[in-house]
């Protein structure tokens, strides 16, 4: 299936994303879909236990593109076979929340990540590849990172420590044309004079990664898979 052009922002608070799954179970089987040239995130999971399999987005446009692939509120399914590419200055490869308003809510963010491809163009507002905040946990394998001002990108004292517990954590990833590799940063302790949040301390998160050069991703590096050829559009 592929999701075309899609996408609004209907307000500051809502936005509508190509796929949109609410709290779907892992009876739902969700495969071989692709979401090109859409307006908002591609793939977006708020809870849930569903796992998704063979995913594509696509963005080119200048006036399209917001995170490729996002989840928040609880989502604990299984991903694998993930390709995102963008070539504008869309925003992030990968942005993962728990809960803003409680990052400890139950049940907490913790998908598994396999065979991951994402490709940016080391350019726009938030370059992050992997944006992990609020309390997310998750665990990611054979992941390629290409084009990126940022790989992994850590906020939070929840979501740091779960990568000091080493359970948030990404093995066998190639890092290519990825200026940082990592970077982290702890909760504001409070606000200034002026009302606005005291940047968090900076914190050491290179512990969550390790690397594999020979990692293939998606299946075929930054290149399109061959699962994905036939059937989807882009590339």
């Amino acid at each position: 299936m592929r999701i075309e052009y899609s996408g609004y922002s209907y307000n500051s608070e809502k936005e509508f994303n190509g796929l949109s799954l609410f709290g779907v179970g892992n009876g739902t089987t969700i495969e071989y879909v692709q979401s090109y040239q859409g307006s908002d995130d591609a793939f977006e999971w708020f809870g849930g236990t569903v796992n998704a399999k063979y995913l594509v987005s696509i963005n080119t446009h200048s006036s399209v593109g917001d995170d490729i692939f996002d989840w928040t509120e609880g989502w604990s399914g299984t991903g694998e076979y993930w390709y995102g590419k963008r070539t504008n200055d869309g925003n992030r490869g990968i942005e993962a929340d728990n809960n803003s308003n409680n990052h400890n809510a139950n049940p907490i963010s913790n998908p598994t990540i396999k065979n991951l491809t994402l490709v940016g163009n080391n350019g726009g507002g938030e370059n992050h590849a992997i944006k992990m905040r609020v309390g997310t946990n998750g665990s990611f394998d054979n992941v390629v990172l290409s084009n990126w001002g940022t790989g992994f990108d850590i906020q939070h004292n929840e979501s740091v420590a779960f990568v000091t517990a080493g359970t948030l954590k990404a093995t066998n990833v190639k890092f290519d044309n990825v200026v940082t590799r990592s970077k982290g940063q702890k909760t504001s302790p409070g606000k200034d004079s002026e009302n606005k949040d005291i940047p968090g301390d900076i914190v050491d998160v290179s512990a969550l990664y390790t690397v594999n050069d020979n990692a293939t991703g998606a299946g075929n590096g930054v290149d399109q898979p061959t699962w994905a050829q036939g059937w989807t559009v882009g590339f």
